[in-house]
């Protein structure tokens, strides 16, 4: 089964600015504002979306290299996990100073791909490893930010934090790719806990949807809903991510409503004035 969205791994070192260690394994670039000596980290989130991108190439074009491409990722990803309290998890080797992460925070988005990553791998393989990773790695979908999980308990449900900090961030594009791993891996695996946890996350999603449209343009996150400042809006990168998103989850659901998300998305990914208050608010700050 292809991954939703349309990834592939042509041309993703360079846009990424990524770079390859000597096992073929890629590394993303720090934040700007990381401080450290080093230039690039082993990142979960981007691990498996090459993971995806060369699964996606392999069903395309039934190379082996993209099988073996795929493979490596996926190993290790399975390797560089830690079993804890929270379960199984794919701790980040970077901060986050805007969110206020240090070193080694957890992420609904990176559970989330890595769930899509293992479905796959387990689908091929029929490797058991693979069916009790991600098992555990639902478990900090089940445990509050408060305890130093993943589940923001709001006025809107039970949602999954790509930043899990408090006051909470509801990041958009997080919370999606979360809901996508939970789907992903309940099709492919059988899940009734994954299946769970997708109808509990898409039920609260649903409800905050158009919260996260600002007039003419679309938040990132909710931050400014907690906190004394500017909502921060979306680049228009995240604006077509989240229309594409919302593709996957009519394709997931069969509901237009997240059809109609989509179109109202892309219509204001071509308004001016949406796209230059954007940009004058992510430019405020260094006035």
């Amino acid at each position: 089964m292809p991954y939703l969205l349309d990834y592939t791994t042509e041309g993703m070192v360079d846009y990424y600015d990524l770079s390859i260690d000597e096992n073929g394994i890629i590394m993303m670039s720090h934040y700007v504002d990381h401080q450290s000596d080093e230039t690039h980290y082993y990142s979960p989130v981007k691990i498996a979306h090459y993971a995806l991108g060369a699964y996606n190439d392999y069903l395309k074009n039934k190379s082996d290299e993209s099988l073996r491409m795929f493979q490596t990722h996926l190993d290790w990803l399975v390797k560089n996990s830690t079993t804890e309290s929270l379960g199984r998890v794919w701790r980040v080797p970077s901060t986050n100073p805007k969110y206020e992460l240090e070193m080694n925070y957890i992420s609904a988005i990176s559970q989330g791909l890595v769930l899509s990553v293992l479905a796959r791998g387990y689908s091929e393989s029929g490797r058991e490893d693979l069916l009790l990773a991600g098992e555990e790695g639902l478990k900090s979908l089940t445990v509050s930010v408060e305890d130093g999980g993943l589940l923001a308990l709001s006025k809107w449900g039970h949602s999954f934090e790509e930043y899990p900090c408090l006051p909470y961030s509801h990041v958009m594009n997080g919370f999606a790719f979360c809901l996508t791993g939970l789907d992903d891996f309940h099709r492919l695996t059988g899940s009734e806990e994954a299946k769970r946890l997708f109808d509990l996350g898409l039920n609260t999603f649903s409800k905050m949807a158009d919260v996260w449209f600002d007039g003419c343009w679309a938040r990132y996150d909710l931050r400014d809903l907690y906190r004394e400042e500017l909502p921060n809006l979306a680049t228009r990168h995240y604006q077509y991510l989240h229309a594409d998103q919302m593709i996957g989850l009519y394709r997931i659901t069969g509901d237009v409503f997240y059809l109609s998300l989509s179109k109202k998305f892309l219509r204001q990914a071509w308004n001016p004035v949406g796209f230059s208050r954007a940009y004058y608010f992510k430019l405020r700050k260094f006035l």
